[in-house]
């Protein structure tokens, strides 16, 4: 029974160890919506880059963005260009954001980032993405959400981590929307 004990422990700590990766198991796919089954709340994805179908389930909290408005998942259209922001768990993919790219949202994109920094002289946003530092202007026009309410740049902490929504006009990126969920 004692020789066991070593191997349980290591198995313990591998998994707490794990956990941390799987908390961070969130991506962002886009691509084309190939189906919809609004009465099990999922959509097939074929994503751009490889081509493959994907099977989402939306989640309990999910928004699906047109810009404008929001909009359920009656009204996701087979053809539709989105992007989504989903967990990968061990048997559902869960969308937790869709943004459709059209009219308004046409030159927007999702990321999936950790603030960094705010300088509030320069209206400058800082994140990281993905290992790389992203700095983009904070305009009048950009809006900060923690919880679902708007705030000032100064409630969010170091190292949240958000869903970021840039807007491109021309050659210029800037923030159009920083989401943070916190745990309260």
């Amino acid at each position: 029974m004692l020789r066991l004990f070593p191997f349980a422990l290591a198995a313990v700590i591998a998994v707490v160890a794990n956990a941390s990766v799987f908390a961070e198991a969130t991506a962002i796919n886009r691509g084309k919506i190939k189906n919809v089954f609004a009465d099990k709340k999922q959509f097939v994805l074929t994503d751009r880059t490889d081509n493959k179908d994907y099977t989402y389930t939306l989640g309990n909290n999910v928004n699906i963005d047109r810009g404008d408005k929001t909009s359920g998942i009656a009204d996701l259209k087979v053809g539709e260009d989105v992007s989504v922001l989903f967990d990968r768990g061990l048997t559902t993919w869960t969308a937790e954001y869709v943004m459709v790219h059209a009219d308004t949202n046409a030159n927007r994109e999702l990321h999936h980032v950790a603030v960094k920094s705010f300088n509030e002289e320069k209206k400058e946003l800082t994140v990281t993405e993905n290992g790389k530092d992203l700095t983009l202007p904070y305009g009048s026009d950009s809006k900060t959400l923690l919880n679902g309410e708007s705030v000032k740049m100064s409630a969010l902490k170091l190292g949240d981590r958000a869903l970021l929504v840039t807007q491109r006009d021309g050659d210029r990126v800037s923030v159009h929307r920083l989401i943070v969920q916190r745990s309260k």
